[in-house]
C-alpha cells in the first residue's frame, strides 16, 4: 500500500464506485457488481478527469458469519482494484461500511462491538489484518477511512427504550461516571453522551490505525442540537478532528448552514456554506488544505429530507466553478456522491451472476450462457431477504421488477402472491413496504408452458439521484459541469506549490502554519527554489513535555525528540522545485485548556519560528 495521496501535492478528484449496472448500489456493492465491467467503467471515469475512486467495504460481506470468510468477496474486490490499477486510478476504501445484504448475524450488534472494542474485537482485528495483506498487494490502494455515519446506529441503540444498547449504556456509565438514564437525547446532559461518542471514535481510529497505518476518518462537521428549558445550544464535534497521525476527512451537502425550508440556493449561498466548513476545520487544524471531502453531495434527495435546501439547477455550474477555485488551495480534493442515480434494491446478486447457493436457491433452474437464469415449467428460484435490510428501502412503498426475456412468471413473498402473471411487457409492480418489512422468502415460479428466462430481479424502494448519470448510465444535466470541474482542478494543481498559501521564506511556501506561527498537528512546506542539495534549518519552540516532530520527504521519515524550549533542527537534502516536506507533531494542546479565560480553542503543537536554506555539500 503506497503513501496516501492526500500527503502529496496532487489533489484528489474522485467519485464513489459501486458498479454501473441499473441495480448496483452501495449497500449491495459486492453482491451485485460485475468485476468484469470494472475496467470499462473505470476508463469512463478516468475519461471524465477523475483520478480516484472510493469503494466501500462492509465486514459482513467478507465474513458473513464470524469465522466464516467469503473468499468470493475478496476475489471480486481484488479484480476491481486491479482494474483501477490498470487505468491508473487511486483507490480509497471506506471501512467498516455499516450496511450490507449478506451478513447472517446482526449488523448493529457487530458495529456496537467494534465501537466498544469488545467481544468480537479479536475477529474484527483478524479481518483488519486480512485487509492489510490485501492492500499490500495493490499499489492503487492509497488508504482506508471510516465514517461517523457508520456508527449512527450507536446513538439509536443507546437511547432505545426497548432493550437494545445495554452494553453501550454500561460502558458509558463506567467511562463517564454518569447514569445513562440521566441523559436525555438532545436535552439534559446530552453533551456528556456527545463527548463520550467522540472520544470512542478517536480511540477506535487509533486502534484500527495500529493495523492499517494509512487509516483516517470522516469526521462529523455539523452540530447536534440541545434544548433545555427553551434554551437552544449547538454541540459541535471538533474534538473528533484531532485524529492520531492522520488528516481527517469531511463531507459536505447543500443544507449545511441553510435555513432548510426546502428552498433553492444560489451558487453564492452554497459556496458560503463550503467556506464555513473550511473555516470550521481550520479553527482546529490550522487550515483545511490537507483535508478532502469524501462525500460531496451536490444533489441530495435522501428520503425524508424534503425540507433541506438545495442548489438551484441553474446555479449548479457557477457553484462547481467556485468549488474548482477552492481545490487545492482551500482543501485537498473531493469525491462525488453520487455519479450514478441508483435504486435501493434489497436483492443480493440481482443479475444472477454469482455461484448457485450463495444468494439464490435454484429448483430445476440453470444459469443462462447469455446471462441470467433459465427456469423450466414448474421450476423456481428463491432468495431470503433479511428483515434487517428492508429498512434500507427508505420508502413507504416498494417495487418488484422482473426483467423477463421470455416466458411467464409468478412471484410470491412468504407464500403471499405479489405478481399473478408477468412477462417481458409487465410493468413494475408496486406494494406497501409493510408487505416485506419483516423479511422472508422471495420465490419466482415459472407458471407457463415454456422456459422462463429472467435477466435480473429488483425489489427496490427509494431512488437516489445525483443527476450526472441516470440508472442506465446515460449522461444527465450535470455531466458536463463535472467534467469541467475536474479539468479546472487539474489546471490548478499544475501551478507551482498549488495549495500553499503563505510565503515562509524565499525558498518555501507553507500551509498548516497559523499567522502567529503556531502549528496544528501537521503542516507542510513546498520548495520554491532551484534544483540542488541544501542544508535546511528549522527553529521551533516546543512547550509540551516528551513531544516529537516527524519530518517526511519522498524518500525518508525522520523523528526528532523535542525538549521543552527552543530547538534547532537541520537536515541536508537534494531538493527539486515543488518538492514537499511534511511535518507531524505528536502532541498538541488547546490554550483554552491551559487558561480557561482564553478564547483560543485551537489544537496547537509547536511555534515555528524560522526556516533557512543554504547550499550543502554533504
Amino acid at each position: 500500500m503506497a503513501e496516501p495521496t492526500q500527503d502529496t501535492n496532487q489533489p484528489i478528484i474522485g467519485t464513489h464506485y459501486f458498479g454501473f449496472a441499473k441495480n448496483d448500489w452501495p449497500v449491495g456493492f459486492l453482491s451485485s457488481v460485475d468485476p468484469q465491467k470494472a475496467l470499462p467503467d473505470f476508463q469512463r471515469i478516468s475519461d471524465m478527469g477523475f483520478n480516484t475512486v472510493v469503494l466501500v467495504a462492509s465486514w459482513g460481506d467478507y465474513e458473513p458469519a464470524i469465522g466464516t470468510y467469503n473468499q468470493r468477496a475478496f476475489d471480486k474486490m481484488s479484480a476491481i482494484v486491479g482494474a483501477a490499477e490498470k487505468i491508473g486510478l487511486d483507490v480509497y476504501i471506506r471501512m467498516p461500511y455499516y450496511w450490507n445484504l449478506t451478513q447472517r448475524d446482526s449488523i448493529e450488534d457487530r458495529q456496537e462491538r467494534i465501537f466498544l472494542e469488545r467481544t468480537q474485537w479479536e475477529a474484527w482485528n483478524a479481518f483488519l489484518v486480512r485487509m492489510k495483506t490485501f492492500a499490500d498487494r495493490h499499489s492503487a490502494i492509497k488508504g482506508f477511512f471510516g465514517s461517523w455515519e457508520d456508527f449512527l446506529i450507536i446513538e439509536e441503540m443507546f437511547f432505545d427504550q426497548h432493550g437494545r444498547g445495554v452494553d453501550l449504556r454500561e460502558a458509558f456509565e463506567a467511562q463517564t461516571g454518569y447514569k445513562a438514564k440521566d441523559i436525555v437525547r438532545n436535552g439534559q446532559n446530552y453533551e456528556v453522551f456527545v463527548s463520550w461518542f467522540d472520544d470512542r471514535i478517536l480511540a477506535l481510529h487509533e486502534s484500527i490505525q495500529r493495523v492499517l497505518k494509512n487509516y483516517s476518518f470522516e469526521v462529523r462537521v455539523d452540530s447536534d442540537p440541545k434544548r433545555v428549558d427553551g434554551k437552544l445550544e449547538w454541540l459541535g464535534h471538533e474534538k473528533m478532528y484531532k485524529l492520531h497521525d492522520a488528516a481527517p476527512i469531511a463531507y459536505w451537502a447543500p443544507y449545511y448552514g441553510a435555513t432548510n425550508t426546502g428552498q433553492p440556493l444560489t451558487a453564492d449561498k452554497a459556496l458560503k456554506s463550503v467556506d464555513w466548513l473550511i473555516a470550521k476545520l481550520g479553527t482546529v487544524l490550522g487550515d483545511a488544505s490537507h483535508v478532502w471531502l469524501d462525500q460531496m453531495n451536490i444533489v441530495d434527495n435522501t428520503y425524508g429530507t424534503d425540507n433541506n435546501d438545495y442548489i438551484a439547477p441553474q446555479e449548479m455550474k457557477a457553484f462547481l466553478q467556485g468549488i474548482a477555485e477552492r481545490i487545492p488551495s482551500k482543501f485537498h480534493g473531493y469525491a462525488l456522491w453520487t455519479l450514478k442515480n441508483y435504486r435501493h434494491n434489497v436483492i443480493a446478486d440481482p443479475l444472477l451472476l454469482e455461484p448457485v447457493g450463495l444468494y439464490w436457491t435454484f429448483n430445476q433452474a440453470r444459469k443462462s450462457p447469455d446471462g441470467g437464469v433459465i427456469i423450466p415449467p414448474g421450476g423456481y428460484i428463491e432468495q431470503t431477504v433479511r428483515g434487517t435490510v428492508t429498512g434500507t428501502l427508505s420508502a413507504p412503498e416498494t417495487s418488484l421488477k422482473l426483467d423477463i426475456s421470455s416466458g411467464t412468471a409468478r412471484a410470491f413473498f412468504n407464500q403471499e402472491e405479489l405478481i399473478h402473471e408477468a412477462d417481458k411487457d409487465t410493468p413494475t409492480t408496486r406494494m406497501s413496504v409493510n408487505t416485506i418489512s419483516s423479511g422472508g422468502d422471495l420465490r419466482i415460479v415459472n407458471v407457463g408452458k415454456k422456459d422462463l428466462v429472467i435477466k435480473s430481479v429488483a425489489l427496490y424502494g427509494h431512488e437516489q439521484g445525483g443527476d450526472v448519470f441516470d440508472q442506465d448510465m446515460h449522461p444527465l444535466q450535470y455531466y458536463p459541469y463535472i467534467v469541467e470541474l475536474n479539468a479546472k482542478i487539474r489546471q490548478n494543481a499544475a501551478k507551482s506549490c498549488s495549495g500553499f498559501g503563505r510565503t515562509l521564506s524565499p525558498a518555501f511556501m507553507a500551509k498548516g502554519i497559523f499567522a502567529d506561527n503556531w502549528t496544528g498537528n501537521d503542516f507542510s512546506l513546498c520548495f520554491t527554489g532551484d534544483d540542488g542539495r541544501y542544508e535546511i534549518s528549522f527553529t521551533v519552540v516546543n512547550t509540551i513535555k516528551d513531544n516529537s516532530l516527524i519530518i517526511r520527504t519522498d524518500d525518508q521519515a525522520i523523528r526528532f525528540a523535542l525538549k521543552e524550549g527552543v530547538e534547532n533542527i537541520s537536515l541536508c537534502k537534494t531538493m527539486h522545485p515543488h518538492d514537499v516536506i511534511r511535518f507531524a507533531v505528536e502532541k498538541s494542546f488547546s490554550p483554552r485548556n491551559v487558561d480557561p479565560s482564553s478564547e483560543d480553542e485551537r489544537a496547537l503543537s509547536i511555534n515555528f519560528r524560522e526556516v533557512s536554506v543554504k547550499k550543502c555539500d554533504r
